[in-house]
């Protein structure tokens, strides 16, 4: 009897698969990893050529190599053999759909590959009605990059990286974004672009004007052939920006972005700068990579996120504050300021900037990570407005100098507001003991203030 009952429920549940719907079945393959959907094609007829009709397609070379590595004795990821099933893998799965839709195409393969395959995977993928293609390849050589990815009606999301093939580390390899004459990407709203090039300032300009619902925008690339990087969106809500070579420094740069929210800006400072409509900003990185002799930009630069409530700034970012002559505008939103800092010179000035500012966070870059201060703390002859009536929150990195004491002393003394001083002390228990109790014995501006040490 038992076995009569377990038999029914085997032929239960095989019939409950069989007739499902192909739909739902494609559904379940989705949880799978691409390799074994495909190896689903062994079990019937009818399961052939199913998983050519996945509409998110994921190939991830280091996931499928350990898999086929299992059980081998030699177990290598850059194996010819897996470098060539992979490849078949991502060939098969898109050349043998016929008219099913791709939602997304994503594909991680770092090892050298030639352009034509990634340029045929990626016209296969745009003639599917693709919406996202995620892209991290190896390319052996120099090359120019479709110019039918500017032409998509249906494409939402664009990320393109190229990183150096791993055996050819130091030659300068340049992937260039051919961008057409004509553009059209109604639909696109995310587009990063990680080690491309561009041919000059208008092909960059074109492309960022002709997606009209972009919101997210990410460059990591090389200006050698730009020398002025003008971008200008009315929809863009973050941009993040980023130099791949050093040597490459364009002379202007101009943004222009009424909805822009984020702003992450590590990047030569240009001879001159224009950013305008910057007014809905809520938060802004700003990491320089050189500091010019250009102190009128330098000034234009923080002027256009003056409205800014989240800034963190590097250490290059406070130096050039430190060495322009010209006044820093106020900022007037800022709410939460968080810094790197190896000198206390600038720091007074900084916060008669900020005349709301509730949240300051220092982040040290000495050699322990601690403020490494070389010359003595000089409080400002007027307390900054921010110390008396705003802010509550102070997060500081401490290596125990006798200037950052007395630059603690003076916050807790003038900050009437203050209500929690965290201090990450980069030293042992006994010396934490030590800092806790003189800090105990400091003089505060309010009695609710909470000091933690770390």
């Amino acid at each position: 009897m038992d076995e009569e009952v377990k038999t029914k429920r085997r032929g239960m549940e095989v019939d409950r698969i069989s007739k499902m719907p192909d739909e739902v079945v494609c559904h379940i393959m989705s949880f799978l990893p691409i390799e074994e959907a495909v190896n689903t094609s062994i079990l019937s007829k009818r399961w052939k050529y199913l998983f050519a009709s996945l509409t998110n397609l994921h190939f991830d070379y280091s996931s499928f190599s350990k898999t086929l590595n299992k059980g081998r004795r030699r177990r290598s990821s850059r194996s010819s053999s897996n470098i060539i099933s992979f490849i078949s893998l991502v060939d098969r799965v898109l050349f043998l759909r016929i008219s099913s839709s791709i939602h997304s195409f994503y594909v991680n393969f770092r090892e050298a590959i030639d352009l034509f395959r990634v340029t045929a995977w990626i016209n296969t993928a745009l003639l599917r009605n693709v919406q996202e293609i995620d892209l991290l390849v190896c390319l052996r050589e120099s090359s120019v990059l479709p110019g039918d990815l500017c032409t998509s009606k249906t494409l939402v999301v664009l990320k393109l990286k190229f990183d150096p093939v791993p055996s050819l580390h130091g030659l300068d390899l340049v992937t260039m974004f051919n961008v057409p004459a004509k553009v059209c990407l109604p639909s696109l709203k995310h587009l990063h672009l990680d080690n491309v090039t561009f041919a000059d300032d208008n092909s960059i300009a074109r492309l960022i004007s002709s997606c009209p619902v972009l919101e997210d925008l990410t460059l990591y690339c090389d200006w050698d052939n730009i020398c002025k990087l003008s971008i200008s969106s009315c929809s863009l809500k973050r941009f993040t920006m980023r130099t791949c070579h050093f040597y490459a420094v364009f002379d202007e740069i101009l943004v222009n972005a009424p909805s822009l929210v984020y702003l992450d800006y590590a990047d030569y400072l240009p001879v001159s700068c224009s950013l305008t409509n910057l007014d809905s900003l809520v938060e802004a990185r700003i990491r320089f990579e050189n500091l010019r002799d250009n102190n009128a930009c330098i000034t234009q630069f923080f002027k256009g996120i003056s409205h800014v409530q989240t800034l963190k700034l590097s250490l290059l970012a406070m130096k050039a504050i430190q060495m322009c002559p010209c006044p820093l505008p106020v900022l007037g939103k800022l709410t939460h300021l968080e810094i790197d800092v190896d000198k206390q010179t600038v720091l007074p000035y900084l916060l008669e900037r900020c005349s709301n500012l509730e949240y300051l966070v220092f982040n040290g870059v000495g050699p322990v990570r601690g403020l490494v201060y070389s010359g003595d703390w000089n409080p400002p002859d007027v307390v900054p407005s921010c110390l008396l009536f705003h802010l509550k929150e102070i997060k500081i990195d401490f290596s125990w100098w006798e200037k950052e004491l007395e630059f603690v002393k003076y916050c807790l003394q003038n900050a009437r507001f203050l209500m929690k001083l965290t201090i990450h002390a980069h030293a042992d228990e006994v010396d934490q003991l030590k800092i806790a109790k003189q800090l105990l014995m400091l003089p505060k501006g309010t009695r609710e203030c909470q000091v933690i040490i770390i």
